[in-house]
This record gives C-alpha cells, structure tokens and sequence, in this order.
C-alpha cells in the first residue's frame, strides 16, 4: 500500500466497494447514519483495546470515511465507499473492514439496508510537491458540510484565519502520539499571517441536518456551511496545511464525512 507523506502526516486511502443487498430509504449524506451504526459494528468486532482508541474515547479519530449521497438503495446496487486512515490508523485496516463488513449485515438507517463488501483496493497517493510560492489566490469549496467552531459556537461565517487555525489544531492532534518529527506549529505566528488574506468571494450558506444519536437516544443537530469561498493574500505559507485538510477534513464530525473540502490554488 502506497502511502502518501503529504508533508505533515502520513495517509493512506483505501475503496471499498460495496453491492445492496436489500431495499430501503437513505437520508442522502450517509455520514447522518453511518457514525452511530458504524461504531456499534466496531464495538461488536474489535477488540476492547482497538475500540476504545479508534471511536469511545478518541476526540481526534485516526480515520476519516468519505460516503456518496444516497436517498434509496435497491439491492443489486453498487457504490464505494472511501476509507482514509492516518499516522498508525493503517494499523487498524483489518478492524476496520471487520467492521464494515459487520455494519453491512445489519443494515444503514432505519430501513436496515443490507450490503456486502465486494473489494477493497488502494488508492494512488495525492500528489503533494509543487511550488506554492507564487499563489496569491485559492478558493475553498465544500464537497460535505463544514462545521467550525468559533468562540465555542458553529459559525455560518468563515475567515480564512479560523479555517487554517482549525486545520492546524487537527493536525497537532493527529500526529500528538508520534514519538519523533513532531510537528511544532506556531499559532501566533500562523493567525498573524493569515490575517492578512482576505476573503474576496464569499458563498458560504448555513446548512442544518440532524442525525439519530444511539448514545443518547434522541436525535441531535448538525449544522455548518456549505458552498465556497475564495481568499487572496500572500497564500504559501498555508499551502501544506490546505493540501492536508482535503485529504484529513477538517472541523467537526470529520471522521464520518464533514469537513471534506476541495481547494484550488492560483497565482
């Protein structure tokens, strides 16, 4: 399996695909159901050890699942789903596809739609070397929800030091349990510079969805934006941490498909 360095974090990505095997409604973002019914499959098929770090008491998930927008299944019908593992969550691939392959017998959503894994293959590494010192422009579009916090609160308004400071939170995080290269990002030094670059479009709109919480019993909000924004300034020194956030996500419930975003840089 090819890994990608991406400069600041190791991924490695993984398609699996998938065929129904039963019929039933989906409520579109499968990220809604997926996080409950997912980490059931995991408790039912990983070790206590393994469970406890990939989902019970992980704030920063190893993983991140990228899911198709499905309203309705029929069985016969094929998709993929993709699986992004990152540092050591490679370690944890066979676990993982336990428990797929357990949440496929029980079925997504309230219909229990069924499926099975039909294969899984890697996918090539995201090209990370190029020059980024001429890029003065990039432009931040959202592919699922993005969900920022600021000043504790979900914010329908996005600038461009919250997004970077965001990334470079989840980052740290992601790669605290490394024993050496460490990363030490300056934070002051970082918002200082990003809040130079201004946001020159902004498409950003407040979305809300809600998902059935399986903890709790009741179902709870998701809220964010969606839509894109595009920002100019002197845009190099966070071309790095924009490249990883495509592949890592960034925000809230990224581990189950929020926070995916697309970047296009230009000089």
């Amino acid at each position: 399996m090819a890994s990608n360095e991406l400069k600041l974090l190791t991924v490695d990505k993984l398609r699996f695909e998938i065929e129904f095997t039963s019929d039933g409604k989906l409520p579109g973002f499968l990220g809604l159901i997926f996080r409950g019914g997912f980490g059931a499959a995991l408790h039912r098929s990983a070790s206590s050890e393994d469970y406890k770090f990939l989902f019970a008491s992980s704030d920063t998930k190893p993983f991140v699942w990228n899911l198709p927008e499905l309203e309705a299944a029929r069985a016969g019908d094929k998709t993929t789903f993709e699986l992004v593992l990152i540092e050591g969550g490679v370690n944890f691939l066979d676990t993982m596809s336990a428990a797929l392959s357990s949440l496929g017998e029980s079925g997504l959503g309230k219909d229990r739609v069924k499926f099975s894994v039909r294969s899984c293959e890697s996918v090539e590494p995201l090209a990370a070397d190029r020059d980024f010192s001429s890029v003065r422009r990039v432009k931040i579009e959202t592919v699922t929800p993005l969900a920022l916090k600021h000043e504790g609160k979900v914010t329908h308004s996005v600038d461009f030091a919250l997004l970077v400071g965001s990334v470079a939170r989840r980052i740290e995080l992601l790669t605290a349990n490394r024993k050496e290269d460490k990363l030490n990002i300056d934070a002051r030094d970082l918002l200082a510079k990003a809040g130079t670059v201004i946001k020159t479009e902004d498409g950003f709109a407040p979305v809300s969805m809600t998902r059935f919480s399986r903890k709790q019993e009741r179902e709870m909000p998701v809220e964010g934006v969606f839509g894109s924004a595009t920002f100019e300034g002197d845009i190099a020194p966070f071309a790095t941490l924009l490249i990883a956030a495509e592949a890592v996500h960034v925000g809230r419930h990224t581990s189950f498909g929020l926070g995916r975003i697309a970047v296009k840089f230009e000089i």
